[in-house]
């Protein structure tokens, strides 16, 4: 498999406090790694990083090119979608234009799909259907994280980044969610790097797995592996890993 994305010694901070320690590691095309660890690990930073919305050091290379230098608009085009934690939608548009927003963003080689991929987000989100023409921020919370992922997958990303997608969801809502990341990643070639505190969640789908503890990757490797791995439970903490990845 080729690299779609890969990262070698990233370093980032906020002020002057390094939250992340020079890390590597690669998602190769068509692939679904999962970012695991507890609060704190780094994962949003990480995921902030690469899409170039918080101050780094090190290398992060997007389909070949080089993001030094690049701004967060630059590498949205370069082909990477974000989906931030806690939401991320524009409050006051509707649902409709928060989705054709991401329409928008798609490649042309993709803009004739269009009416079709919108379709099939609603399917999977039904309630965004019912609720086009409300303005995104009257949304409940778990409302605005499905038009948030939507939107992101409607640009047609070759990456897609997303952090902590069942906050705010529902279990059955979820499941479907992380079904359809896996049918995608066929149909759409989305590779997805997947940022979630539940290990067990993120692990059901991924291929493999990159465990964060303290800025810093403790271990990594295929995810029925790093299920089982004894440095996966050290890095929730012991009674929490039991929770975390066994529940």
């Amino acid at each position: 498999m080729s690299g779609v994305l890969s990262v070698t010694g990233l370093r980032a901070r906020y002020g002057g406090v390094e939250v992340v320690h020079g890390i590597d590691f690669d998602v190769h095309e068509g692939e679904i790694v999962a970012l695991v660890g507890p609060n704190g690990a780094g994962k949003t930073t990480v995921l902030r990083g690469i899409s170039r919305t918080v101050r780094t050091q090190g290398t992060v290379t997007l389909l070949g090119v080089g993001t030094h230098g690049k701004d967060a608009a630059s590498v949205a085009r370069l082909g990477v979608g974000h989906v931030p934690q806690g939401r991320g939608t524009f409050a006051d548009l509707t649902v409709l234009q928060n989705l054709r927003l991401g329409l928008l963003a798609r490649g042309r080689a993709h803009r004739r799909h269009g009416d079709a991929d919108l379709t099939r987000m609603i399917d999977m989100f039904p309630v965004l259907g019912e609720f086009l023409s409300r303005p995104a921020g009257a949304l409940s919370g778990g409302q605005q994280q499905m038009l948030a992922i939507a939107r992101a997958l409607l640009a047609r990303p070759r990456v897609l980044l997303i952090d902590e997608p069942s906050l705010g969801l529902a279990p059955v809502t979820t499941s479907m969610l992380f079904r359809t990341l896996r049918e995608l990643r066929s149909d759409w070639g989305v590779s997805v790097l997947l940022a979630e505190q539940n290990a067990r969640l993120s692990l059901s789908i991924a291929d493999r797995a990159v465990v964060l503890a303290g800025g810093l990757i403790v271990h990594t490797g295929p995810s029925a592996e790093v299920a089982e791995s004894g440095e996966l439970r050290r890095a929730y903490l012991g009674s929490a890993a039991e929770q975390a990845v066994t529940r």
